[in-house]
């Protein structure tokens, strides 16, 4: 952001720039005090020590990574391989069989699972547990495949069940979530919510990985695999967690719900949108709730030197439109006048030369106010006058893809549907563009400045598939983000903290009227190239992020 001073700058030594008047003076005098008196808000002194990695624990995340958990944005439901998802139901159940002694489980949708770990103030309670073996990382840690002819109990879809039942029958005591509801039994005490998300996206060239894509290869200081960022490695390390927490006899105060979708990468249709109507109906109020979507980023902010956790407490929305032109179709030695294609493709010139406005929206202003303390003098003179530099900060943001991605609704061609044979022209063509909306910025407002950009009254506009307005923007200031702030800088040296708005989209989108508050933070450090194996090539976890999210989980849930 300096470079905006330059100008201003190159006037100074030159003296051509020209004061006014002493009220001018008085006026850069404070401008400059600005940028020299405001208070970090980074200080902090860590207080909690890492959980030691269990060698185990690395072979669990392997084994999870050989199950591909693959969701397919074009599959029919009945297509589905809903194997897969049993697979790994079972496996979790093999590896981790005190969390489904002392845990109650609901399969949803066949696919997503919804672990209840009852707080005291619902009446929780399970047998000391301190002298039990850890059968399942013991059978982890020879590094043994899962055998997919082992049955399992949650392959019951739609049954509320603790581990124990091994017969299937319900349990008396907890006959339903909504008897259990710790809202019900204690008002003063909400239960927490962890999200995460089985399935994966999947792999176009396996050829390219350096180990194969679904071998979860432990090697060089890294497990190998898709999922391992992208979530399934919050799943394992959450599982491990809590694992270890009911070896240790621990109850929580409060209870803590898993929801484990297996449609994430899809929308979350009929996993987590199918979950949170299920807390809805049976009257659950979660203080707030963690998912994926923030991450500790180093190198990746701009004009901080430490790395930087981002914790999100936002997300854009979601909305695709289909965009229609219909022309005189005919052979294409005859062209019409008027040709679908170029109907379309001028169409969609216009909208690209139109972008929406750009602001800097509550969370975003929020995200200054963390980071401008820690940048350098002009950056901060910039961020703490806003009301003055308010145009040279957008379109400092402006100026890269991600940037340009939190300052305004994005739009992007996606999908193009034209013509059957090369020389015949189409009496239609079809375009899917994708909009990623601002928080304030409505499907209404975006229908109406596509209609303006383009300008075109033959391009007939209609909704593809689902859309998800922007989320609420959540407490910077809560108990929930504060702990797991502290948490971050407990795991991380040097870190600075900054809420922040999420750009992508997440499961936590359709829990916003269950969880009070919504948070985005997953504990691995990232560098630029980090964040291209996401979705990418090589994907992987290093031994030492896998460490630190075990390590965070544990003392997180220690903490409820």
């Amino acid at each position: 952001m300096i470079f905006f001073f330059r100008p201003w700058m190159s006037a100074v030594r030159t003296g051509s720039l020209k004061f006014p008047g002493i009220p001018s003076l008085f006026c850069i005098l404070g401008l400059f005090f600005q940028g020299c008196s405001t208070k970090s808000l980074q200080e902090y002194t860590p207080v909690t020590k890492s959980l030691e990695l269990p060698e185990s624990a690395l072979y669990n995340l392997g084994a999870a990574i050989r199950i591909p958990t693959i969701s397919y944005e074009e599959a029919d439901p009945e297509e589905f391989d809903t194997l897969q998802f049993r697979k790994f139901h079972a496996f979790l159940e093999e590896r981790y069989p005190l969390v489904h002694t002392c845990m109650n489980v609901e399969t949803v949708n066949e696919m997503s699972l919804i672990f209840e770990w009852p707080g005291l103030n619902a009446g929780g309670n399970c047998p000391d547990n301190s002298n039990r073996a850890h059968s399942g990382i013991d059978r982890a840690s020879s590094g043994s495949e899962y055998s997919d002819k082992k049955s399992s109990n949650s392959e019951r879809s739609g049954v509320v069940y603790t581990g124990s039942e091994k017969s299937g029958s319900v349990s008396s005591e907890r006959e339903s979530y909504a008897k259990n509801s710790p809202e019900r039994k204690n008002p003063g005490k909400k239960p927490v919510l962890l999200l995460a998300h089985m399935d994966v996206v999947p792999v176009e060239d396996s050829a390219s990985w350096t180990h194969p894509p679904f071998s979860g290869t432990l090697e060089d200081g890294f497990v190998w695999g898709r999922g391992t960022l992208d979530d399934k490695g919050s799943i394992i390390a959450i599982m491990e967690a809590s694992e270890k927490l009911l070896q240790e006899g621990f109850i929580p105060q409060r209870s803590i719900y898993f929801a484990f979708g297996h449609d994430e990468e899809i929308g979350g249709r009929d996993g987590a949108l199918e979950m949170a109507r299920r807390f809805d109906e049976r009257g659950i109020r979660f203080e707030y709730s963690l998912d994926e979507g923030g991450m500790v980023t180093e190198g990746v902010v701009p004009g901080m030197t430490p790395p930087v956790a981002l914790i999100g407490i936002a997300e854009k929305g979601y909305l695709s439109l289909e965009l229609t032109a219909r022309g005189q179709d005919g052979h294409s030695s005859m062209p019409p006048d008027e040709n679908s294609v170029v109907i379309l493709s001028d169409a969609v010139g216009r909208l690209q030369d139109e972008p929406f406005p750009a602001r800097l929206s509550e969370s975003v202003n929020i995200f200054l106010d963390h980071v401008g303390p820690e940048q350098s003098f002009f950056n901060r003179l910039a961020i703490n006058n806003r009301w003055l530099f308010r145009r040279m900060i957008i379109r400092s943001y402006s100026a890269s893809a991600s940037g340009n991605a939190t300052v305004r609704t994005t739009m992007a061609p996606t999908m193009l549907r034209v013509g059957i044979k090369d020389n015949v022209i189409p009496a239609e063509s079809r375009a899917v563009v994708n909009f990623r909306l601002l928080p304030g910025t409505t499907k209404e407002d975006v229908i109406r400045h596509v209609e303006q950009a383009m300008d075109d009254n033959r391009v007939e506009i209609r909704q593809y598939g689902n859309y998800m307005p922007a989320s609420p923007v959540s407490s910077h200031e809560s108990p929930g983000f504060i702990r797991i702030r502290d948490l971050a800088r407990d795991h991380f040296d040097s870190v600075a903290v900054a809420p922040y708005l999420v750009i992508a989209g997440t499961d936590s989108r359709h829990y916003t009227e269950v969880a009070t508050d919504s948070y985005r933070f997953l504990p691995n450090l990232y560098d630029s190239e980090d964040l291209g194996r996401i979705h990418g090539i090589d994907e992987r976890i290093s031994f030492d992020n896998f460490q630190t999210m075990l390590s965070f989980y544990y003392h997180f849930l220690g903490d409820h």
